[in-house]
């Protein structure tokens, strides 16, 4: 996979996972201490983010121990911001990869507008079915305690 993306982009993209990650810190009062504790860090750990810093792996797996890989996902994708090409780039939301597979398959390529119109139908879909999962194995798992 050869991929290039100007420096523009790659800062755009930083900046932007920066500006997203300080705005999950600042809505709710000490979310930034009980992350960093999951990775045995003090509560000032993304303090420096404020100050510029760029986000890492560390702030990253914070964010995953305590508010789940979902909002991890959410706060990383990067459908919002230009990056150029990135048809190589596997995606890591189901529903583009389900998208993507079906324009393949179809031959038929959809605008950005359309693609993020079917792409958010796909998502609730995706969480009805992953909802209707979840409680079939609760069920199950209840079944095995009797």
């Amino acid at each position: 996979m050869n991929i290039k993306y100007g420096h523009a982009h790659i800062n755009k993209f930083k900046d932007t996972l920066r500006n997203r990650v300080i705005e999950l810190i600042e809505s709710e009062r000490g979310l930034a201490a009980k992350m960093a504790k999951t990775i045995n860090k003090t509560g000032s750990y993304f303090s420096d983010l404020k100050r510029g810093s760029p986000v890492n792996a560390l702030h990253l797996k914070a964010i995953e121990n305590y508010c789940g890989p979902e909002k991890l996902i959410e706060i990383m994708r990067s459908d919002e911001i230009e990056c150029g090409d990135i048809h190589n780039v596997s995606p890591i939301d189901p529903a583009i990869q389900i998208l993507d597979e079906a324009e393949k398959e179809t031959g038929i390529k959809l605008n950005s507008k359309q693609r993020e119109k079917v792409a958010k139908i796909l998502r609730e879909e995706l969480k009805k079915k992953e909802s209707e999962s979840k409680e079939n194995i609760i069920t199950m798992m209840k079944a095995f305690k009797e």
